[in-house]
């Protein structure tokens, strides 16, 4: 059955791989259309959770592999019999903690970067202008999970932004709170005949925008616009057939709130006519994973498959709204080396079947469709990063002490493999050394990133 799985596999990734190539520059020029403004990647999906770590076997394998790093703080994954875990991650820079008492079991996360803010102040004749940003970046995640009663989270995201305008001359300002917080409790943690539910609850809280100006009586104003808040459920269940197959899938349910204005009439009048009238959105996933075993090699695959759509409007003299629906199947490929009981090394893809996006609003009809393309989950932000072959590896040094780090920044300067295009070439590396040798140094830690984790299990 094995031998089956595997030759279908080669086979899909084989007809994958030539149609991939042979659609390349043949694809349309991505079409000029406005996506709303509330579809955001982790809208539907995780969009309350504080941002979480992964351990270098996951972030390497496509999610296939994965360690105690992904999984202690999450409300069905986490060991109780631990004892006492923690970690370090670079990607993103976080911490993390738990330990098992005698009754239940304790888990703390943190990402951020504690407090980051600039002002200054420019002085123009009578005219003074000031100006001060504040960054409050702090993401914590508290789990507590008893034998009895199963595991609850807590996650806050606080990234909040507090920006402040001032012209002295006009008494113009303008003061801005941005990316506002947002809380999260989850569920989880029961088994009910093999079947592992959670369920989550979240709350997206109000920016703020509050603008002052002097009036035509030189009597000073303001009003504030809020925007930006929204709730949500998200609900799933996971199911392990064994240590190395599961199943699962979750539904996700978003509420966006309506824009509201309050004070003073001049300045809100005709400010509201392309406000936020709300909006709803509700989304399914769901994926199956397999891993097999081969002495020191191990691989997996993982197909999957997002359904999501939304809804949303403006209020305007001509009611406009918006509704998006977008499918994306996929299938996720990982690998494992493992060396020796010290040394494992992991790579791995992901193969996007379908991309399908179609939005329809009061002014146009549009679609977007892409399949069979190449892609890394490890890296979203960077699309030259995404589409290159990434390698991770982790030693274990002594009993317990894990080490991991990633390789695909400084590989990717000598010798480079596009996955979108299935090319092997040289890294820019060898072309800056030509022209300058004595900037070899230079050359190779300006493609340096720290992409490490640490972990120790006591």
């Amino acid at each position: 059955m094995k031998k089956i799985i595997l030759c279908f596999t080669a086979c899909f990734l084989l007809c994958g791989t030539v149609w991939a190539q042979s659609q390349l520059g043949t694809r349309p020029g991505t079409l000029d259309i406005e996506i709303p403004r509330n579809w955001q990647g982790n809208l539907l999906f995780d969009s309350f959770y504080a941002p979480s770590a992964k351990s270098t076997e996951s972030r390497y394998s496509a999610g296939i592999f994965s360690s105690y790093i992904d999984d202690y703080i999450d409300v069905n994954f986490f060991d109780p019999r631990v004892g006492t875990f923690l970690f370090l991650s670079t990607n993103p820079g976080s911490c993390g903690f738990s330990k098992t008492f005698n009754c239940f079991y304790l888990a703390v996360y943190y990402n951020g970067s504690t407090l980051n803010a600039q002002g200054d102040k420019t002085t123009i004749g009578d005219e003074t202008l000031t100006s001060s940003h504040f960054l409050w970046e702090n993401n914590l995640a508290f789990l507590i999970g008893t034998p009895n009663f199963g595991s609850f989270r807590l996650d806050l995201k606080l990234n909040t932004e507090a920006i402040t305008e001032k012209n002295s001359l006009t008494e113009d300002s303008n003061k801005y709170k941005k990316n506002a917080p947002a809380i999260a409790l989850t569920r989880g943690g029961v088994n009910l005949g093999g079947f592992e539910p959670y369920i989550t609850i979240g709350y997206q809280f109000s920016d703020k925008h509050v603008i002052g100006k002097l009036d035509a009586s030189d009597d000073y104003i303001e009003a504030t616009r809020t925007s930006g808040s929204r709730a949500g459920v998200q609900t799933g269940v996971n199911y392990n057939f064994n240590e190395n197959s599961r199943i699962w899938g979750d539904i996700s349910f978003i509420r966006a709130f309506a824009d509201k204005f309050k004070g003073d009439d001049d300045i809100i009048n005709g400010a509201d006519k392309d406000a936020f009238d709300g909006g709803w959105g509700v989304g399914l996933r769901a994926a199956y994973k397999q891993i097999f075993s081969f002495g020191k090699f191990s691989s997996g695959l993982s197909p999957n498959l997002t359904v999501a759509f939304i809804k949303d409007s403006l209020d305007s003299e001509n009611t406009f709204s918006s509704n998006l629906f977008g499918v994306s199947v996929g299938l996720d490929v990982g690998f494992r080396f493992q060396s020796c009981a010290k040394l494992a090394f992991f790579t791995g893809a992901s193969l996007h079947v379908l991309d399908c996006l179609i939005l329809r609003d009061s002014d146009i009809d549009a679609w977007l469709l892409g399949g069979l393309e190449w892609g890394n989950k490890w890296d979203i932000a960077s699309s030259s990063e995404a589409s290159s072959l990434g390698l991770g590896m982790t030693l274990t040094p002594v009993n317990n002490l894990v080490i991991g780090a990633g390789f695909n920044a400084l590989l990717d300067r000598f010798f480079f493999f596009d996955l979108n295009s299935f090319s092997f070439r040289k890294g820019d590396f060898f072309d800056k050394t030509k022209s300058d040798p004595d900037a070899w140094f230079d050359n190779i830690s300006s493609g340096l990133k720290f992409d490490f984790t640490i972990s120790y299990k006591f």
